[in-house]
């Protein structure tokens, strides 16, 4: 059966479905996120007891258990997120599925969901590099606000285009070609799903925005714990309501 695409997505829709599933799920989506979150403190925080300890031969060996570590923490935490997707489509489509059993039906997407991830930051990454290079080699300003221009505006078509073709691994897992058809997705809906994106931008960009004007060393201690880890804080609390504007937005698009 061909797959019908929505040429009319509707952003406000996108925005008002995901609250609505984010706030009506809230407790189950929070218990997913909090196991990803606390993995992930994990993995980036091992590594931090050899300073501890200051001993070399010790502070070695503790790296070398925190690759392990990070690669461990790497799968389960993309395993976690999975769960969480797969879950923000069951409460969507009002499908009901147990987190015991989506967590189960997320091992067989984790691998395949990781390698999309990493040939789309490569992808994105290529040409990025390209540009900074040029950027680097001029020295008249204009050209220089024009490589930044051309930049944000490669960078942000190819996240477009492409940014769903991890999703299709897990939503569509049928699909072998999930570049093309994440492109087909949004090819009528491009300004739109742009939007939907600045939207993500916006929300997440007040965590980073003040991770650059806080100098951290000047809160002491609990305070200087505090604003290490919000970055963490913040995806525990508004991860599922990010994922649910990706997953809505394909969910929409993607008319069987």
């Amino acid at each position: 059966m061909q797959t019908k695409f929505n040429k009319n997505l509707m952003v406000i829709d996108v925005v008002k479905e995901s609250f609505k599933v984010y706030i009506e799920n809230f407790n189950m989506f929070f218990g997913i996120n909090a196991i990803g979150v606390v993995i992930m403190y994990f993995t980036i925080n091992f590594t931090k007891l050899g300073q501890v300890f200051n001993i070399v031969e010790l502070t070695i060996i503790i790296n070398i258990i925190g690759i392990v570590i990070s690669l461990f923490g790497m799968y389960y935490n993309t395993r976690i997120n999975i769960t969480l997707i797969l879950a923000i489509k069951s409460s969507y489509s009002e499908k009901r599925v147990g987190i015991k059993e989506i967590f189960i039906n997320a091992k067989e997407f984790t691998w395949g969901y990781i390698g999309l991830v990493l040939l789309s930051g490569l992808i994105i990454s290529i040409p990025m590099i390209i540009l900074i290079f040029g950027y680097s080699k001029v020295e008249i300003l204009p050209f220089k606000v024009a490589i930044m221009i051309i930049s944000i505006i490669i960078i942000l078509y190819l996240i477009v285009i492409y940014g769903f073709a991890p999703f299709t691994r897990i939503l569509r897992p049928e699909i072998n070609n999930c570049f093309a058809y994440s492109k087909n997705l949004v090819k009528n809906n491009f300004w739109k799903v742009l939007i939907v994106l600045i939207i993500l931008i916006l929300v997440q960009s007040p965590i980073y925005i003040l991770s650059i004007i806080v100098d951290e060393s000047k809160l002491g201690g609990i305070g200087g714990f505090i604003f290490a880890n919000l970055g963490l804080l913040f995806n525990l609390l508004i991860g599922p309501f990010t994922y649910g504007l990706t997953v809505i937005s394909y969910l929409m698009l993607d008319k069987e």
